[in-house]
């Protein structure tokens, strides 16, 4: 992953827009994770304005371009969800995604687990924060790139430490002895649920979560 342009470091364009816009301060509830923003080379604001546009009233024209922003946004209650910030969106890899030598290739697809493994360096402290600050805490990861082959349930503790048994382990493994947020003692004492979904580029028929993102 690279940073956008203009920046020196990765940064997710989602949080940016949460924390840029004009609101009241709301705790968030949740938090829906999606894998990566985009490999088109732009800057960090062009990202945030470009949110800004998807959510008007007249982006149909925009949207008809964009699956995952015309399903996110088509559904009335994510749309309000996201646009009061009762729930943050944001991307598992920060920054855009490595270009394809292809031009016309589609700018979807798993990362790798490099990429990934790094990538909980900077998601895992993010959730951590956000779970300490609201009760009944709610992940939503949406995509096939957030499957832990070995997870079933829905405690958001045994998630987060499934992903760092996974990220600290064989090849492309990553050290998380640095960051105290991410060590197995605080992680295991992280209260919510998570949950799993398909990415909304593929949404077709809402299920309950890709309907209504306070359900229970």
């Amino acid at each position: 992953m690279s940073p956008f342009d203009n920046e020196t470091k990765r940064q997710c364009a989602w949080l940016h827009w949460a924390a840029s816009i004009s609101a009241p301060t709301v705790e968030a509830k949740g938090l829906l994770l999606l894998q990566d923003w985009d490999s088109k080379r732009q800057t960090l604001q062009c990202a945030t304005s470009y949110i800004d546009q998807c959510l008007s009233r007249s982006s149909a024209a925009l949207l008809s371009k964009d699956p995952t922003m015309r399903n996110l946004l088509s559904v009335p209650k994510w749309r309000d969800a996201i646009e009061s910030r009762r729930w943050l969106v944001s991307n598992a890899a920060w920054g855009l995604r490595p270009q394809k030598e292809d031009s016309d290739a589609p700018m979807c697809g798993y990362l790798g687990a490099s990429i990934h493994k790094q990538a909980f360096r900077t998601w895992g402290q993010l959730v951590v924060k956000l779970c300490q600050s609201t009760d009944n805490f709610k992940l939503v990861v949406a995509g096939e790139w957030a499957v832990l082959p070995d997870f079933t349930g829905n405690e958001l503790c045994e998630y987060l430490l499934g992903w760092r048994k996974w990220a600290t382990r064989n090849k492309g493994n990553v050290a998380l002895d640095d960051l105290p947020s991410l060590s197995e003692k605080s992680l295991a004492s992280c209260k919510g649920s998570v949950y799993r979904m398909r990415h909304p580029m593929v949404w077709r028929a809402a299920s309950k979560w890709e309907s209504d993102p306070d359900t229970n």
